[in-house]
């Protein structure tokens, strides 16, 4: 169940022409401005296909992908996904390509950024998310259930908070052509959610 935005379908083709570098990795960063709230509205879209992809998948190996390194190529990153019994490697690496590329574009737009520190740049996505989709809190089925979609949406936007700040702190540091943080993201949502449904199971036994 995905729970991050309000809509059910993301335009993956609208979102390559807008911030998706080239086919051989190099990073095509638009001109202009991107503003905050277009830029958490690109992450919370991709970040919700991204979401959608592995609720589809059945036998992700967790540790390996929370053991991955953090600076990884792009095939370096889909290859690891092969190893972590990931069917669709492909669609995954290039929607977090599609990912960090929102990011690279709105650090690479908004140069002030590099003087806040990580836990700042998250706070700043962090109240734009809550501007664009209002408050986590549910009440409306029940205890077990209500705990169940909020952790849940909780698991989801913090996905994409952390994606976004780590490769916005990281561009200002290493600059582009690898994947900083966003796998490590991946995981820890992944992780996040399983602790998640076991509070529901324990909760409605």
């Amino acid at each position: 169940m995905t729970l991050i935005v309000s809509c059910s379908q993301y335009n993956i083709e609208e979102k390559e022409a807008e911030v998706l570098g080239n086919s051989d990795n190099n990073i095509n960063l638009r001109e202009g401005t991107l503003n905050i709230d277009k830029y958490v509205e690109n992450q919370l879209i991709i970040s919700e296909g991204i979401i959608n992809l592995l609720e589809n998948e059945n036998d992700i190996d967790i540790d390996y992908i929370l053991n991955m390194p953090s600076n990884l190529t792009y095939n370096e990153l889909k290859s690891s996904f092969d190893d972590a019994n990931i069917i669709q490697s492909s669609a995954l690496a290039d929607l977090l390509k599609l990912l960090q590329n929102n990011s690279l574009t709105f650090a690479n737009k908004n140069q002030n950024l590099k003087d806040l520190t990580l836990t700042e740049i998250e706070l700043i996505i962090s109240q734009e998310i809550e501007n664009q989709l209002g408050s986590l809190n549910y009440n409306r089925a029940g205890p077990c259930e209500d705990a169940f979609h909020t952790g849940h949406s909780r698991c989801a936007r913090n996905f994409a908070i952390s994606a976004g700040a780590v490769a916005i702190s990281a561009f200002f540091t290493f600059g582009i052509g690898t994947f900083i943080g966003g796998s490590s993201a991946m995981a820890i949502y992944l992780a996040c959610q399983n602790d998640v449904d076991q509070d529901y199971y324990n909760c409605i036994d």
